[in-house]
């Protein structure tokens, strides 16, 4: 495995070593679809007694992924299996972040101030007919979609307004871009009719190869992608 993955040990959860890693280079490198954070019950490249979390998250939510690691393992020790775990733990999860003091604060907002403080910037770079913006990836998890990560658009989530794609702000700006291009690409597939889980796929693909091959003009393929959308 690629030493440089690990970033810093930065806590401990039971007998495991709450690790940050560099989520891009795994997404390169080994699979693409570890977002957030996972241990080796997730993905069996994390070894064992080892908790990853991807450096591009909020600081503020690492209490939040470790508290429901250190919850699933106690779980898991008596006796439920992972999916029953991972069911409950998102349970747990929920409940810890509508009391935290940040999401109390705001939890009285209606949906327009609460989208005005999600959404961060417009990425006018690559925004035309499609808004591609900035969003708080943490308050989108607290009030709308727990799995929510690093992005999604206006044809899988209610919750984001028509012509929109949202960009987790805390991804690094090259990582944005690798995102940007997979929510474009996937939401042309569905508007031609592919469903979310074949569009998926094919976005996949197209991200994958732009990982791999880094001479590649990625974005004008982003641009690309934006006037297909159009």
């Amino acid at each position: 495995m690629n030493k440089n993955i690990y970033v810093k040990k930065i806590n401990t959860a039971g007998d495991s070593a709450v690790w940050l890693v560099d989520g891009a280079l795994i997404r390169k490198e080994i699979n693409e679809n570890f977002v957030k954070c996972a241990g080796n019950d997730q993905f069996n490249f994390v070894p064992k007694n080892e908790f990853w979390i991807d450096e591009d998250l909020d600081p503020k939510e690492y209490r939040y992924f470790i508290d429901r690691f250190i919850y699933e393992q106690g779980l898991m020790d008596s006796g439920k299996n992972y999916a029953k775990a991972d069911k409950k733990a998102d349970e747990f999860e929920k409940e810890e972040r509508q009391n935290s003091p940040e999401v109390r604060q705001i939890a009285e907002s209606n949906k327009k101030e609460l989208l005005e403080k999600i959404k961060n910037k417009i990425i006018k770079k690559f925004s035309g007919e499609i808004k591609i913006w900035l969003v708080d990836g943490n308050l989108v998890r607290s009030f709308f979609l727990l799995d929510y990560c690093e992005g999604g658009h206006d044809k899988v989530y209610p919750f984001i307004p028509t012509s929109e794609i949202w960009i987790e702000k805390a991804l690094s700006p090259q990582e944005r871009k690798f995102i940007i291009l997979h929510e474009l690409h996937e939401r042309y597939l569905m508007g031609r009719g592919k469903s979310y889980k074949n569009a998926h796929i094919g976005a996949t693909e197209v991200e994958d190869y732009y990982r791999e091959n880094p001479k590649e003009d990625l974005e004008a393929r982003i641009k690309e992608e934006m006037r297909k959308n159009e």
